[in-house]
């Protein structure tokens, strides 16, 4: 039973790249146009159906027509972040909001990656301008 039954593929494409990545599928495309000439008529028959009482139908065209927003504004007032110190500040200031339970944790977090964010780009500054002021200190001086 060990027998190759026909002649195997030999290894490796010899006729090029293939197909490029994230090319069109002809089935697709022909589906997508289809659904784009009939988009009006499809969606006048969902409405219908939503009037008439189809409760599918109705979730489908609410979803449409207002989506869930994922992301809520938050309001939490001023957060002054130009220094290391006010960094700090702000830091704690989503610490104890999220503490009071005026903003979700989840949204605490968001706050905090803002923050972080922030802190590194201060930090990166401040290296790039110790690192210039450190350049130009020993550039007149001569090495050994």
């Amino acid at each position: 039973m060990s027998r190759v039954r026909g002649r195997p593929f030999e290894a490796g494409n010899k006729f090029g790249r293939g197909r490029p990545r994230g090319s069109g599928n002809k089935i697709s495309a022909a589906a997508q146009e289809l659904f784009t000439d009939h988009s009006v008529a499809l969606t006048r028959k969902c409405l219908v159906m939503a009037l008439q009482g189809d409760k599918t139908m109705m979730q489908i065209s609410m979803d449409r027509a207002v989506p869930v927003r994922r992301d809520q504004p938050v309001k939490i007032g001023s957060l002054p972040m130009g220094t290391a110190a006010e960094i700090a500040k702000a830091s704690e200031t989503i610490a104890q909001k999220v503490a009071a339970g005026r903003i979700t944790v989840q949204q605490g977090l968001g706050f905090a990656g803002l923050i972080e964010t922030r802190r590194r780009a201060i930090e990166t500054q401040e290296l790039a301008e110790r690192l210039s002021r450190l350049e130009q200190k020993f550039s007149g001086e001569t090495r050994p």
